[in-house]
């Protein structure tokens, strides 16, 4: 196969530790809770330029997405600022020496310099320099973007072995759903909108899932967990996108996700007070997003109660059992829609939980080379990669049915890169097909990989009558064509589009 990308056990730990793109060592900043959701405050006035003020314009490639905006990134810590467009590519700001604390500076899109920004011709060149003069006009030209390029966004996929007549078994009310990024920044407020308009309009997706993360910051000897990390979402933010979603016809599952950013040498096991301790921190901010989720009509939220699900074993169960159940009690006195509870399949050793059979939906993930490892080699067809992923959905049924579980499933997280070797895991460092770094070429862009594993999951998806929701992980808030999981604007995005038109 050629071109493809996947993230290894923890998906999100590999998008917090992103780092600058294109040369850039700067990591994406921390949202400031209850600001103004506009960009608007950050540029000066874009007016006639005035003597305290120089004008920078810039004419940007024509493959340049019309839906997306220009930006003027620093290399320091002041946010990228919005230009106003001009029309025809050619886009404008007026700046003062205020604006900025480096003469570095670069073009990027949607206000995402790290991912998003312009690529330079020398690839230890990733920032221009800028000599402000005051009443001068200066004219840039963006020869091209990093990760799209015409050729990219073109490809054609080899569809023999797809499905092109939908199945028989057609789902109705099916959750076709599209997962956004498990960690934000507050630069992209303002691509919300045209993104979900795109995801509607690319994906058929009649969902979208947002998953706050707050961060447990110290595991042991006591758990400590802070409400809104680094890359978390402010309340404000929060529904500002719930918000968004619904105007665009897309109903929200909420999925706030504790986790450990960085190992601390926790035990396996935990001691009683230790599990107290978690849910005393853990519960105010659940119940938190329970109201939120109540007051702001969201339609489905999932329930969470541990640190790591892959860890909970029959001695774990024992401790925090009570603990779970009586705290999804407590977000049932909240929140009166539907209520999703994390679940394992794929180790039949895994304790079942009250919880989770006290919620409404099971939620399962799939990433394509772990845990299900979709393929024996990275050359692996439509009808291998189906055999495989068949197998484990019905292995999944019988230890349900196995363990009296009869709540119905919807996948959380279905994640496919697009690098050659996907499927096998062959990566071994995230930030090698990370978008937020510099190119490796050791790894190869499959953009056929990630189509056909998309493909060949849905059609098994398809086949399952007690799985009735899936949410494609990841969708990224600007055009993106490089080896991560990212869907938008790759091949991908129509193979889902299909499958959702037939099964929603």
């Amino acid at each position: 196969m050629k071109y493809a990308f996947i993230l290894i056990t923890a998906i999100t730990l590999f998008f917090l530790s992103c780092g600058g793109g294109g040369g850039s060592s700067s990591q994406p900043q921390n949202n400031t809770p209850d600001v103004n959701t506009s960009h608007d405050t950050n540029t000066t006035d874009t007016n006639a330029t005035t003597s305290q003020s120089m004008r920078l314009i810039v004419t940007v490639p024509a493959l340049t997405p019309d839906d997306e905006f220009i930006c003027l990134g620093f290399n320091d810590a002041n946010p990228a600022l919005k230009m106003q467009t001009l029309g025809t590519n050619r886009w404008q700001i007026d700046i003062n020496e205020s604006s900025f604390d480096s003469t570095q500076y670069k073009y990027c899109r949607n206000c995402e310099c790290d991912a998003a920004d312009e690529s330079f011709d020398d690839a230890n060149q990733s920032w221009r320099v800028l000599a402000f003069q005051k009443a001068t006009t200066q004219e840039d030209n963006v020869t091209a973007w990093r990760w799209l390029s015409a050729n990219l966004l073109h490809i054609s996929l080899d569809t023999t072995d797809y499905q092109t007549t939908p199945p028989n078994n057609t789902k109705t009310d099916f959750f076709a759903g599209v997962m956004l990024n498990d960690w934000w920044k507050h630069e992209w407020i303002d691509s919300i909108d045209t993104t979900m308009k795109k995801i509607t309009q690319d994906t058929n997706a009649t969902w979208i899932q947002y998953a706050p993360v707050p961060e447990i910051t110290q595991l042991y000897p006591t758990p400590i967990i802070k409400a809104v990390a680094a890359n978390g979402t402010s309340d404000a933010d929060l529904l500002a996108i719930i918000k968004s979603a619904h105007t665009h016809g897309l109903k929200v599952f909420l999925n706030p996700s504790p986790w450990a950013f960085d190992a601390d040498g926790s035990p396996e096991d935990h001691n009683q007070t230790w599990w107290n301790d978690f849910r005393d921190q853990w519960k105010p901010i659940m119940l938190h997003y329970a109201q939120i989720a109540q007051d702001n009509d969201v339609e489905m939220l999932e329930f969470k109660m541990w640190p790591n699900i892959d860890a909970i074993n029959d001695n774990e169960k024992a401790k925090m059992n009570d603990l779970a159940s009586g705290l999804l009690d407590d977000v049932k006195s909240v929140y009166t829609g539907k209520i999703a509870v994390q679940s394992i399949c794929y180790d039949v050793d895994r304790p079942v939980l009250d919880a989770q059979r006290n919620g409404d939906y099971l939620a399962v993930n799939i990433w394509s080379y772990y845990p299900w490892h979709l393929g024996d080699t990275k050359d692996d067809n439509v009808s291998s990669i189906y055999n495989h992923i068949d197998a484990d959905l019905d292995a999944c049924k019988n230890y349900y049915d196995n363990n009296s579980i009869s709540k119905p499933v919807i996948i959380e997280q279905l994640a496919a890169a697009s690098y050659d070797g996907a499927i096998i895991g062959a990566v071994e460092n995230d930030e090698d097909i990370d978008s937020f770094h510099e190119n490796n070429d050791s790894y190869t862009l499959d953009l056929q990989e990630q189509a056909d594993v998309y493909e060949a999951t849905l059609h098994a998806i398809s086949q399952k009558d007690w799985i009735e929701g899936n949410y494609a992980f990841t969708y990224f808030y600007w055009d993106s064509v490089g080896k991560d999981i990212n869907i938008r604007a790759k091949p991908a995005q129509n193979v889902i589009a299909k499958w959702y038109g037939w099964m929603r």
